[in-house]
């Protein structure tokens, strides 16, 4: 079984760090899926398209809620060297959260 990771905030050398800690869902929270697709839009560097394939890394956004015939397109991106890919965001109802 593989353990979670926690990630660490370090703001210089020295520091010890912080651990993150998850944000929890709430009822009538504004973090909802427009927010968590306006940050993925202005930080598209929390995607860790590198982890899947470089060809598409480091993604850079483009567009926003772009038509296609299927439906929207919530983020796309495209790389230094061409690589096209999109983000669906979703964000866990209090029914889908762990």
């Amino acid at each position: 079984m593989q353990t979670a990771r926690v990630p660490v905030i370090l703001n210089s050398f020295d520091d010890v760090g912080r651990r993150l800690v998850r944000i929890q869902a709430q009822p009538n929270d504004p973090k909802d899926e427009a927010w968590l697709q306006e940050i993925l839009y202005s930080h598209p560097e929390l995607l860790p398209v590198n982890e899947i394939d470089d060809f598409y890394a480091p993604p850079i956004s483009i567009g926003r809620e772009v038509g296609t015939d299927r439906g929207p397109i919530d983020n796309l991106y495209v790389s230094p060297i061409g690589g096209i890919s999109r983000e669906n965001s979703s964000a866990a109802t209090r029914a889908e959260s762990p």
